[in-house]
């Protein structure tokens, strides 16, 4: 959900195509602009023929900005915390019939921990099907696109030294890319999974 799709509609017309055909799809977001198309939407749910996932990473705004400076925010519902308008957004599809998921991918360390109880709490109150959940894993160019947007903010720029040691020193290599240390990524999965448990909601690692 590009923001052309205000005028292109391409997404609703293939979301058509796949009611028309009975063709399965799901759909990976941050944008709410999807629920432009919740009644061709809520078609493909009657016919089980539609998952939908959206990312939240923090309640935390500012960080949310840094990172995400492009994401619009919602003209249907509303949060004081942005991300958490697309905890509200599936709330509403689930509403529908939609399977829906909540992506909390990346998982950003020092970050995401402030708020992950709230996170998957408000997912478990929104009726929201599966938590999915993976750490952050840095390549060469995405670091140094982090890093730089990490240096200028006052509040955040105290990651960057975190970061290096817990990935470049003590992490672990995934291909191309380095993630964290296999012990902080249980214990992660651990904490995680216990929380969803504890709330009620699904666990996928």
């Amino acid at each position: 959900y590009q923001p052309i799709e205000v005028n292109h509609r391409l997404t609703r017309r293939l979301l058509e195509i796949c009611y028309e055909y009975d063709f399965p799809c799901f759909i990976e977001t941050k944008s709410p602009l999807i629920l432009n198309d919740i009644d061709i939407i809520e078609k493909l749910a009657e016919r089980d023929l539609i998952g939908v996932g959206m990312t939240v990473t923090s309640y935390d705004n500012h960080f949310t900005k840094l990172v995400e400076p492009f994401v619009p925010r919602s003209k249907v519902v509303y949060s004081q915390n942005r991300q958490k308008e697309r905890i509200l957004t599936l709330k509403k599809l689930s509403e529908i019939g939609v399977d829906t998921y909540l992506h909390i991918t990346p998982y950003f360390p020092h970050i995401t921990d402030k708020d992950i109880d709230s996170i998957i709490r408000d997912a478990a109150e929104a009726d929201i099907g599966n938590v999915i959940m993976a750490p952050l894993e840095l390549s060469g160019f995405i670091w140094s696109k982090l890093k730089r947007v990490l240096a200028v903010s006052e509040k955040y720029s105290y990651l960057i030294p975190l970061y290096e040691k817990m990935y470049f020193v003590n992490g672990q290599k995934l291909g191309a890319r380095t993630t964290i240390s296999e012990k902080d990524r249980y214990m992660l999965e651990k904490k995680v999974s216990e929380l969803c448990k504890s709330y009620g909601i699904g666990y996928w690692a």
